[in-house]
């Protein structure tokens, strides 16, 4: 009975994730017809919030929890494991004052309303993955406008989303390259959990019932530390607050 129910549900909520994703289609494209970052940067952070609402047509709950105090005049590379595509939208939402810029693979710059004209208009890296040289120039450019314009950038350094919610790996590159465009940038450590869960039917159906978790944890100073044993701290890190 419950599968049942979360199949009719999801169909509500594929309505809804449709209308959401056109209606701020539209709206984006009003909001950079002056080439203004920040304001398509302030639209996805609206967009996030209706995704986010959106879920609790399935009764699945949304908790980020952040005691921690976050300067408003550094950028910030915000570090996290990477569950699914939900990780996102509470990432943008919560810390939006902070206007965090996204690490995508670049066939997602193509075919989403909305989304991938946010991709390619507001500074996010579009990588290819089969193409490690080019990869880092992305991140590198990117790096360079969260320096110069005081943004701050979220980079998943599993590379792909775990579909059993067991942390993987750490890549160092990516971190490196962030590191070294935009020096000041302060490293903040973020655990989630649950978000694979949404997608465990492995079909039409979402899962429903689910509490979503997003915990800040306390900041990191890089100071000149090699990026690989950062990228080893924060694995361990996160890695503790992953059940």
């Amino acid at each position: 009975m419950k599968r049942l129910l979360e199949y009719i549900l999801s169909f509500f909520y594929y309505i809804w994730f449709g209308l959401v994703f056109l209606g701020f289609h539209l709206a984006g494209l009003i909001a950079y017809r002056n080439r203004n970052r920040k304001s398509l940067l302030r639209m996805k952070e609206y967009f996030s919030l209706f995704i986010m609402r959106g879920l609790l047509i399935l009764n699945n709950r949304v908790r980020f929890e952040n005691s921690q105090d976050l300067p408003d005049n550094r950028p910030l590379l915000i570090v996290t494991n990477h569950q699914s595509i939900y990780d996102i939208p509470p990432i943008i939402w919560y810390l939006r004052k902070h206007h965090p810029l996204f690490v995508a693979k670049k066939e997602l710059s193509r075919g989403i309303p909305f989304v991938s004209y946010v991709l390619r208009h507001s500074g996010a890296a579009l990588i290819d993955r089969g193409n490690s040289r080019q990869a880092l120039k992305a991140i590198s450019e990117m790096g360079a406008i969260a320096h110069r314009e005081r943004l701050s950038m979220v980079i998943f350094p599993e590379g792909t989303r775990s579909k059993n919610g067991r942390i993987k790996s750490f890549a160092w590159k990516g971190l490196a390259t962030l590191l070294k465009t935009c020096p000041d940038a302060l490293i903040v450590p973020i655990a989630i959990n649950n978000t694979w869960k949404l997608h465990r039917h492995k079909s039409f159906a979402i899962s429903s019932g689910n509490e979503l978790t997003w915990k800040v944890l306390p900041s990191l100073e890089p100071a000149g530390r090699p990026a690989e044993e950062l990228a080893k701290e924060l694995h361990r890190l996160i890695a503790s607050e992953v059940f």
